[in-house]
């Protein structure tokens, strides 16, 4: 362990886009931080690789949520940092549904889904908040339909967000300790600081702020210890270089059925080394398979064969496709519910303050409701 010493008003666990655009806001208002992060590299579930000879490969499959106010942010952060704006997701991601396509933001695949497990269980209960769900989400989609508000998303993928987080973290000049653990969390009695160990030092603070998921499993309050309930979540993403006739094109989409695929992304249209490498008919695809699909030290090929003959089952493929090459990319994450977040909140503020992280859309709309993201963009043409 390192014998650092840092004393800060506010630490934050993690390095995703909101816990850097926090770490952002509070120094803009004149608070020391501090952002600690397990990784190496910044930006969370947002990462790219290097794949053979192809550079920036997004792994993962990630769209943002239609909400004009998230774009505005973005697209502002974006000018600001040098980069390119929004575009239009072409063809907008979807929801394949026993053959069927739905928008991305449709409820009635979900709406079927829990049509299904009301009636199962045969109660009132079940049955009347079904009723009460369908009518409001109905309506609701009656209304988005008019204003059917495109999908946008990087043009250059989750490395253009990454980029522009690495300037506004230059700009801003703020503290980051990758590839560091919490050891452990001690809130004093009167609740008004704490200090925290890490795999790297130690650390004194006024404030602690932990989102959904933080690297963070338990803490202590005076004499109590915490220990905090957290999911632990492991997501298997396969990377496929594929030569062949696409039948079905897509951006993003998501099967309801998840017994093999549960969702995909065509990452090769924001990777520019392969747009640049590519021949005719060749795609660059990344899916996340259904963790019973993965085994353990078996060839990857044979993984991405079956997957791939699974694509061509659902009409995205035809017969003639072939896997070029294949790679396989673990995310393992702790989720700490909304729930449990709250309950942290109640017995450790103020000094810990919580953040419901996962959908990161409606944290960045609430960021885009205020006057912050004009503030920011001031802050960032003045550094």
């Amino acid at each position: 362990m390192s014998d650092d010493r840092y004393e800060v008003d506010t630490l934050l666990i993690g390095s995703s886009p909101f816990m850097i655009f926090e770490a952002i806001r509070l120094k803009m208002g004149g608070q020391k931080v501090l952002v600690v992060d397990k990784s190496n590299v910044i930006g969370g579930a947002w990462y790219t690789k290097e794949l053979h000879t192809f550079k920036g490969v997004e792994i993962g499959c990630h769209f943002i949520s239609n909400n004009a106010e998230t774009y505005r942010f973005i697209e502002t952060l974006l000018e600001k940092t040098g980069g390119k704006p929004l575009v239009k997701m072409e063809p907008q991601p979807f929801i394949l549904y026993k053959g069927f396509h739905f928008r991305r933001d449709s409820y009635i695949p979900h709406i079927r889904r829990g049509m299904y497990f009301s009636f199962k269980r045969k109660t009132w209960f079940d049955f009347w908040a079904f009723i009460k769900t369908f009518s409001i989400r109905m309506y609701r989609e009656f209304i988005d339909r008019f204003k059917n508000y495109p999908f946008k998303y990087p043009n250059g993928g989750c490395q253009d967000m990454m980029d522009c987080l690495n300037v506004l973290v230059e700009k801003f000049d703020i503290p980051i300790l990758f590839e560091t653990t919490v050891e452990s969390v001690i809130i004093n009695a009167s609740k008004s600081s704490g200090t925290s160990e890490l795999s790297k030092g130690s650390v004194s603070f006024k404030h602690i702020a932990v989102s959904s998921c933080s690297n963070l499993s338990n803490l202590v309050i005076g004499d109590e210890f915490i220990l905090i309930d957290k999911e632990q979540h492991r997501q298997h993403h396969l990377v496929m270089h594929l030569r062949g006739k696409r039948l079905k094109d897509f951006t993003y989409f998501d099967m309801t059925d998840q017994s093999y695929v549960i969702r995909g992304s065509d990452v090769g249209k924001y990777c520019q080394e392969f747009k640049n490498k590519r021949k005719e008919n060749e795609y660059l695809i990344c899916v996340q398979i259904h963790e019973s699909k993965w085994q353990e030290g078996v060839d990857i090929s044979s993984v991405a064969t079956p997957v791939l003959d699974h694509l061509k089952h659902k009409g995205f493929f035809a017969a003639d496709g072939e896997l070029l090459n294949a790679w396989h990319d673990d995310y393992e994450f702790k989720v700490i519910k909304n729930a449990e977040l709250e309950r942290l909140e109640k017995i450790a503020a103020p000094v810990l303050q919580t953040t419901l992280t996962l959908n990161l859309e409606v944290r960045l709309g609430n960021f885009a409701s205020n006057s912050w993201t004009l503030a920011l963009g001031d802050c960032v043409d003045e550094v």
